[in-house]
């Protein structure tokens, strides 16, 4: 699964690995879907592979609704 997207005029396709919003896509079914919502997004960089690079990954997806406390 991958989180395309733009940030400062550049485009990004990274590798998704949150999965609660895994999740939410793999019950949408196959395809692109577009959540057209303002969102933060935690980058991360992965270890060094065997070839020295790190690469770049989206490891969380923070949309409004998830950040807002619960109320009891």
């Amino acid at each position: 699964m991958r989180a395309a997207f733009r940030y400062n005029g550049r485009s990004y396709n990274l590798k998704l690995t949150d999965p609660a919003i895994e999740a939410r896509m793999y019950e949408r079914g196959t395809g692109v879907h577009d959540f057209r919502l303002d969102a933060l997004l935690c980058i991360s960089l992965t270890e060094p592979f065997i070839d020295g690079h790190c690469y770049k990954l989206v490891a969380s997806v923070i949309t409004e609704k998830m950040a807002r406390p619960k109320t009891l």
